[in-house]
């Protein structure tokens, strides 16, 4: 089934998981480690910690704290020119190809 082009720019993200800010201001990904439900009532119970903790350096903190589900991705592309500026060009490739790994691990949900 083939897909149809979607303009990056003009979607939405919004956080799908937990997260956490660190002391530091980086941002900490609160991942379950099972999403079924017969796992989250079976296994999680008998481990040690339910959740993956993925570490976010500061553009990824950057950007993730932008993701509220209200800004688009150029909004959040301009915001993060303002706050890198030259050192992170070509910023609209490093923000695709970050927004496509949040929303393949299901971290972040795009809508128009």
């Amino acid at each position: 089934m083939k897909k149809t082009p979607r303009n990056l720019l003009a979607l939405i993200p919004e956080r799908s998981v937990e997260w956490e800010l660190r002391d530091d201001g980086l941002v900490v990904l609160l991942v379950p480690k099972f999403r079924h439900p017969l796992l989250v009532r079976w296994v999680v119970p008998r481990l040690r910690t339910p959740v993956l903790r993925v570490k976010l350096d500061s553009v990824g903190s950057f950007i993730w704290q932008h993701c509220d589900g209200r800004s688009t991705v150029q909004s959040i592309a301009g915001k993060f020119r303002e706050k890198f500026g030259d050192k992170i060009d070509p910023r609209h490739d490093r923000l695709a190809l970050f927004f496509q790994m949040l929303e393949r691990e299901h971290y972040v949900s795009m809508s128009q």
